[in-house]
């Protein structure tokens, strides 16, 4: 599991493709490829943003781990589940007033 900046504070960086690319050592068509193909496991809001239909910002902690861990997906998803346990709107949330 390969999560070098999960731990940190900066969850919701997110970068362009050419960037994402760079990062993977491919070229940013590649990359395309890879989320548009049929068996893709890349997951929209998880390893991407779809912002607009022509632009899209990937996530590259998860982007680089689901790359490394292709052939062991089970160590994949377990970093996905740390991620989403560190979003902070995955968080509980405070209701009502504590009593005094």
């Amino acid at each position: 599991m390969f999560v070098p900046s999960l731990h940190g504070k900066n969850l919701c960086q997110l970068v362009k493709a050419s960037e994402a690319a760079v990062i993977l050592g491919v070229k940013p068509g590649t990359l395309k490829k890879y989320r548009l193909a049929k068996d893709s496991s890349l997951i929209p809001g998880i390893h991407y943003h779809l912002i607009n239909p022509r632009v899209v910002r990937y996530h590259p902690e998860l982007l680089l781990d689901w790359f490394i861990n292709q052939q062991t997906p089970e160590l994949h998803q377990q970093t996905i589940e740390l991620y989403l346990s560190l979003v902070p709107s995955n968080q509980p949330k405070c209701r009502g007033r504590r009593a005094k």
